[in-house]
């Protein structure tokens, strides 16, 4: 519901002062649509997810761009303020995706040792932890569940 309400208000805000189109908006949502496919229907990674994040990205980059006086969408820009307001939309999209990255690798650092933002982490494991690479082969073959092939037959 939050990530909801954070989508509406990014798009919103660039829609209602004219700078978003309904073609952008669409993107990203055809985007996250296809992403959502990808992580809840589809198996693996592959041409529903690359082109889910590509149409997010890209519908991003868009909303920064305000439109060119001509009829007709999706042609490239020509006028110089265009231009310019294209790469400035790269820049702060492409500055995000690197800002959450490092904010990323700061919390997986660091949240385990602050004080009270710790126990969002959970530490404590259930059941006995086994190493199946130290134990010797037979051993490993009982206590993994699989059938494995040794010099005495099966196991």
């Amino acid at each position: 519901a939050i990530v909801a309400i954070c989508l509406a208000l990014m798009l919103g805000v660039p829609a209602m002062t004219g700078y978003a189109q309904w073609y952008e908006i669409l993107a990203i949502l055809v985007g996250v649509i296809l992403i959502a496919i990808e992580l809840f229907v589809i198996p693996g990674f592959g041409v529903t997810g690359i082109s889910g994040i590509c149409l997010v990205l890209l519908g991003l980059v868009m909303t920064f761009v305000p439109s060119e006086p001509q009829e007709f969408p999706g042609v490239l820009p020509t006028l110089q303020g265009t231009m310019d307001a294209l790469r400035q939309g790269a820049m702060i999209v492409v500055g995000g995706l690197i800002s959450s990255l490092l904010l990323f690798a700061w919390l997986q650092r660091y949240l385990p040792h602050l004080p009270y933002l710790n126990k969002l982490i959970l530490t404590t494991t259930s059941g006995e932890v086994v190493d199946h690479a130290t134990m010797p082969l037979t051993t490993a073959c009982r206590t993994s569940g699989y059938l494995c092939l040794t010099s005495s037959g099966l196991q």
